[in-house]
């Protein structure tokens, strides 16, 4: 017994070491100090670093605030909360209602100006606002029930509205046409839109849906914002709101059919055929337009989609793109001259940037995961004799790289806290130099440098002037422009001779390829094509590549250029955009050390009856999180008046340390009968702890953990005619490390491209119990792509138990697991007492399948079946996607021996149906058919909910 606490406490030490180093911290990083800034309608909580931001931040939420709660005649209650952070290079944010008002807010900008905005956190809270304005409203019968059952989630009416209805009013209202800002009158989603509708527009029914297919997570904002536009063009602007302001009277969700048929007087269906012919017309102007000039797009020499591109190209000929085809990982991919295939060279991850050298190689700035919380940008050299990336800088956050010709040191653009500088570094990522440090938001994206290395060209982003090229002198280290116009300029590439700079535009309203000589200001255009072109690259023979859009998605083109193909083109005069004046906030702003209370308070109640058979239950819950999401709770009390039993619950998780730590506590009853009569009632309680360290990356994620369970059962009424049962309790300590690198991509039919191994020891003796011995578990899934969607997936799990422990159970056709991610299941508790496992073809509870010991082994071939994307408007309910399965799965539970005596094998198929439920539940439905082979094995036919493993 010593020796096993002594075992156990070392582990455990080791394990809390190392969670020293990894730094848990999953929401946010934990070393981190966070403040807050009190404003008249906000709470702005930011990090050490970022007082400037936030005051910005503040001051432009007030601004939104005024500007738009007029328009939505709403305003919050409380002040909302903005979580402002810099953790993250990746632009984004999202708002929540639930369960309080809440925007976070990641400070780094987009780096190229695609989405044509001005102010990058200007346009970002602009958009996040109106999410927190349009969802947070209520009236009528939501309004008053939430006087009595708080923030409870089924009294936000804009909750239960499709995707595109949300993020289509906040794409509407981030848009202002006036200051030239914002995606909906941005070229590139006119070239989006463009493209949809000579492709076909998707109906109704596939829209309300999440869509997989390209142009995936894109379309609730274009075709949302489009529909409004057309509602304000052929309705009237009012009705936009007018729209909103009646949904948020529906206590009953979902009618988005009847609210249009009361605004506009007609349901979507119709409403949707009048939207379509409205593009039509939009469009064909520009179309005709285009063709009559006459097209100039050349070959298009790949046909993955999506968002393959970042096309690179050498003075030779040799290209190289990032393929992005949505089905796989991410790939750098290489085409040789005269090739007619391209290589897989090494795979990368998403939003990585491309710098070639004839003379040192590939160079690639990506992200990774950095401190489990954090994602920064980092530069990799590519070895591609071996296939491999070696990795220059940790935590270095730059964000884009070009060598430098002649000694091969590095140029980088680094990006913190909301600004950009220029740093010089040597050819193994250690810094050098600082040559430029930018502030006041400034953006420098997609350099290059000259072929003789004494410049610099990149689309530069300043306050007040829009998108323009600008050249960097290395020697004054000092910038020059060279345009200064309304167009958007995007990913500059000097020529191979160094005499001009080809870039993509959108002079005429539609992204093309220009050239302009550095001599004499020329301007040209190289293409005219009817999607888009982005990313050029000449080669010293005058092949043009690209990347070009077409309704699949990106993907990499080549034109030989001519002197027909170079069409003069003039520059329209202005700016990109014009900023909006926004005030500093009146007065001195008060700024605390952040506090988690006022977040944690419950805000709703949800009340639970349950009545029927022998259980007459009434009770309530509640959960609650404090801005930040350090601290996370769901509580749960009820009275059972039947049987006279208390319920209760409690789940915890806190992610403020170096150390995830988890809780749960219950207390509930089972019910026994023999026949028709009531014979005991047993009174159990529940309780478990457990310390996490993740180690993060973005496609590799480990786990450690410790955790003791205990649960103790005891008889509280037992029938005369039935002997008493004796009272029982388990202890449990253990220890459990996890690895997860499978993949889940946006046209995967299944996990994919990896393994999920988890390695669990428990010891039932160092507390003492009714169980006694030690038992370990490995449980070994591994998921290999076939091509095309189709995966081979098998898993292995051993089980072994010494002396007494809670034995093993094999049968039936549930899965716990299902295909949740590490990342997913980081906050769901050490997995410590799971002992049952599913054998399809076997009933569950044989006990010629119950023992100490386990072997389990299934191997699952999984193919696609049909990809539909269609729903119904009553009740809200589509299929995704349809796929198929065949299995074979074995196994055995024994308690003596290292082997059993046989094993039992079941064989079977299934259909798996990805649904969606009310627009936003997404749920994997497996219609099974098994036939056991061996003893007890029988024929079932099930249905379940989730994945089998």
């Amino acid at each position: 017994m010593a020796r096993k606490v002594i075992r156990l406490a070392c582990a455990a030490l080791c394990l809390a070491i190392w969670g020293r180093v990894a730094s848990a911290g999953v929401s946010h990083d934990p070393d981190l100090t966070w403040r807050t800034l009190h404003s008249t309608h906000f709470r702005v909580h930011f990090h050490d670093g970022l007082d400037a931001a936030a005051a910005r931040a503040a001051a432009i939420a007030e601004d939104t605030h005024h500007r738009l709660s007029t328009i939505f005649d709403w305003s919050p209650t409380e002040p909302v909360d903005i979580v402002l952070t810099d953790e993250i290079d990746l632009s984004n944010g999202y708002s929540q209602p639930f369960p309080a008002n809440r925007v976070v807010l990641i400070l780094a900008p987009l780096d190229d100006g695609l989405f044509d905005y001005d102010e990058w956190l200007a346009s970002l809270i602009a958009h996040e606002y109106v999410h927190t304005l349009h969802l947070d409203m209520a009236s009528g019968a939501p309004l008053q029930l939430r006087q009595v059952f708080g923030r409870h989630p089924l009294l936000f009416p804009g909750l239960y509205e499709p995707s595109w209805f949300i993020e289509g009013i906040a794409t509407y209202h981030e848009t202002d046409e006036e200051h030239g800002t914002g995606r909906g009158q941005s070229s590139y989603f006119d070239m989006l839109m463009r493209k949809e509708v000579a492709n076909g527009l998707m109906p109704v029914t596939q829209v309300n849906q999440t869509i997989r297919t390209w142009p995936s997570g894109a379309t609730p904002y274009l075709y949302g914002y489009y529909f409004y536009e057309f509602i304000a063009n052929r309705y009237g602007s009012d009705k936009v709101q007018e729209l909103l302001h009646h949904f948020r009277r529906n206590l009953i969700p979902f009618r988005i059919n009847s609210n249009s048929s009361v605004v506009l007087g007609n349901k979507l269906e119709p409403l949707w055929d009048e939207f379509e012919q409205y593009l039509i017309e939009k469009y064909a102007g520009q179309r005709a337009q285009i063709e009559q000039e006459g097209v100039v797009e050349g070959e298009r020499l790949s046909h993955h989609g999506f968002t393959t591109g970042n096309t690179r190209a050498l003075a030779d000929g040799t290209l190289y793109y990032v393929r992005a085809d949505g089905r796989a990982p991410v790939y750098l991919m290489k085409r040789a001259p005269g090739s007619s295939m391209s290589t897989a060279i090494v795979e990368l991850q998403g939003d990585a940037r491309l710098d070639v050298s004839s003379r040192h190689g590939v160079l690639v700035a990506q992200p990774e995961r950095f401190r489990n919380a954090r994602v920064h940008f980092d530069l990799y050299r590519v070895n591609e004799s071996a296939g491999e990336l070696t990795r220059l800088t940790r935590g270095g956050r730059y964000r884009f790289a070009n060598w430098m010709p002649e000694d091969g040191s590095i140029v980088a653009v680094e990006y913190a806290a909301g600004n950009m500088a220029l740093v010089q570094l040597e050819a193994n990522g250690q810094p050098r130099a600082r040559l430029w440090q930018g502030g006041n938001g400034e953006i420098i994206s997609y350099p290059d440098v000259s072929p003789d290395g004494r410049s610099l060209v990149a689309a530069v982003w300043r306050p007040g002037g829009g998108w323009n090229l600008e050249l960097f002198e290395f020697a004054s280290r000092s910038w020059r422009p060279l345009t200064h116009d309304a167009a958007v300029k995007l990913h500059p590439r000097f020529t191979p001779d160094g005499t001009g700079v080809l870039f993509a535009a959108d002079y005429s309203g539609v992204y093309n390829i220009y050239r302009r000589a550095l001599g004499d200001g020329e301007l040209q255009r190289l293409t005219n094509v009817t999607g888009g072109a982005f990313s050029p690259s000449l080669s010293a023979a005058g092949v043009l590549f690209y990347t070009g859009y077409q309704a699949e998605g990106h993907d990499a083109y080549r034109v030989t250029l001519s002197t027909q193909s170079r069409a003069p083109a003039q520059p329209r005069p202005g700016m990109s955009s014009a900023p909006r004046d926004i005030a500093s906030v009146d007065g001195e702003l008060q700024v605390t050390d952040y506090a988690p209370q006022h977040g944690l308070a419950p805000t709703y109640w949800t009340p639970l009856l349950a009545i029927g058979g022998d259980r007459a239950t009434v009770g309530a819950m509640t959960s609650g999180q404090d801005p930040l999401e350090r601290h996370l709770y769901n509580a749960f009390a009820g009275y059972d008046f039947e049987q006279d039993q208390w319920l209760a619950g409690l789940d915890y998780l806190y992610d403020g340390w170096k150390t995830l730590v988890e809780a749960h506590v219950a207390r509930d009853f089972s019910i026994g009968r023999l026949n028709d009569e009531l014979v005991t009632v047993r009174e159990r309680y529940l309780a478990n702890m457990a310390l996490g360290w993740p180690i993060l990356g973005l496609t590799r994620q480990w786990l450690f953990q410790v955790g003791v369970a205990a649960e103790f059962e005891s008889d509280s009424y037992v029938a005369s005619s039935f002997v008493a049962q004796p009272d029982t309790k388990d202890y449990l300590l253990g220890a459990a490390v996890t690895f997860d690198s499978a993949r889940y991509f946006p046209l995967s039919i299944s996990r994919s491209h990896g393994r999920r191994v988890a390695i669990v020891a428990e010891d039932s003796d160092v507390i003492g119990g009714d169980y006694t011995g030690e038992v370990y578990t490995v449980d070994w899934r591994e998921f290999l792509a076939l091509g095309r969607e189709h995966v081979l997936s098998l898993r292995f799990v051993q089980g072994w138990g010494t002396e007494s422990p809670r034995q093993f159970q094999l049968g039936g056709s549930f899965s716990a697991a299902g295909e949740m991610s590490l990342l997913e299941t980081a906050g769901s508790g050490i997995p410590l007492n799971e002992r049952d496992y599913a054998l399809r073809g076997y009933p569950e509870g044989l006990v010629s399948l119950r023992g100490r010991r386990m072997q389990l082994l299934s191997a699952e071939w999984r193919f696609p079946l049909a990809r539909i994307e269609r729903g119904i408007m009553a009740p809200p309910m589509g299929i995704d996607q349809l796929a198929g399965s065949v299995f074979a799965d074995v196994g055995a539970a024994w308690s003596e021996g290292g082997s059993p005596d046989d094993y039992s094998r079941g064989f079977g198929i299934e259909l798996h149906a990805d649904t969606r439920f009310f627009y936003h539940l997404p749920l994997r439905l497996r219609l099974g058919y098994a036939s056991g082979r061996d003893r007890f094995g029988d024929d079932e036919v099930y249905l379940q909910v989730g994945s089998s493993f």
